[in-house]
């Protein structure tokens, strides 16, 4: 009896053991980083030349203080032209001193530059374990050198008008509404309806929204909007509908309705809904349905 009770004790101490292990796994794994070095810097910089993206680059030397890299990880997911890498400057020494030796040299303003040489200073000494900096690898396919830019703040509109792709959303009210919806343009406007205290709006749908905004952001015939619906209830009724999730309406000038966007609600099938009002091409019917007046 007492060898079957503690088989049964070992076999639960082992289950909690293997959950245990697999909890701090999936932790783990939610906060991977894709670090860069000495091998693949220049090729990751290449890459990132061809596809037109932008690399911001977190050199750090205490794996605790890269919390710039967690705060905007998922703030930046959505947008393509824009990609996050950290370089650990423990072990990879020399690379951040170029990095930063390059970057001071390029700054326009004092206070940037000597704040690069600071760093510099102290890059072999012991207290450099709670530095950290930020800059933006920017693509400029013209140059044949790498230009980085310093960043100070953790606002992706900040980040996105450094890249040169600014967030352009516009903030519908009961001021404006009309005279974004049924512009006299004849702009397209896209509308996200979400409300403020979603958790699940504010992780997933904004950013997207934003991205697309930064995205297309250079259409002179296409704009995006968004309305917050708890405290814009009258708005969101009468120029849209109330849902218990974000969702898209297409105001189009070409077309001259409202069309319900009815695909899913990520960057590369909205992007595409977007192109096809652009272009003037029909969408593809799991896009889109009229809405009825």
């Amino acid at each position: 009896m007492l060898k079957y009770r503690l088989s049964i004790l070992l076999s639960i101490l082992f289950v909690l053991f293997i959950n245990h292990s697999t909890l701090v796994e999936s932790q783990a794994s939610s906060f991977y980083i894709k670090l860069l070095n000495q091998d693949n810097y220049k090729e990751t910089i290449n890459d990132a030349k061809t596809n037109n993206q932008a690399v911001l680059l977190e050199l750090y030397w205490n794996y605790d203080t890269f919390e710039f890299y967690h705060y905007l990880q998922q703030k930046i997911k959505p947008f393509p032209n824009i990609i996050i890498r950290g370089i650990d400057c423990n072990e990879n020494e020399a690379l951040c001193k170029q990095i930063l030796q390059s970057a001071a040299d390029q700054q326009q303003q004092q206070q940037q530059q000597q704040q690069l040489t600071d760093i510099l200073d102290n890059i072999s000494k012991s207290n450099n374990k709670h530095m950290e900096q930020v800059l933006i690898h920017n693509n400029n396919n013209n140059k044949n050198i790498d230009e980085y830019i310093i960043v100070t703040s953790k606002d992706i509109r900040e980040i996105c008008k450094i890249v040169g792709t600014p967030i352009t959303i516009v903030e519908l009210s009961g001021d404006n509404v009309l005279d974004i919806l049924y512009n006299k343009e004849n702009k397209s406007v896209l509308v996200q309806y979400y409300y403020g205290f979603s958790g699940h709006d504010k992780a997933l749908y904004v950013p997207r929204f934003e991205a697309l905004s930064s995205i297309f952001a250079n259409e002179a015939n296409f704009m995006i909007a968004r309305v917050q619906c708890y405290e814009n209830t009258v708005n969101c009724m009468d120029h849209g509908g109330m849902e218990s999730r974000s969702m898209a309406i297409l105001f189009s000038g070409k077309r001259q309705q409202a069309i319900i966007y009815q695909g899913d609600l990520d960057v590369k099938e909205l992007s595409e809904f977007i192109q096809d009002e652009i272009n003037g091409n029909e969408f593809k019917p799991n896009y889109s349905k009229k809405r009825s007046s």
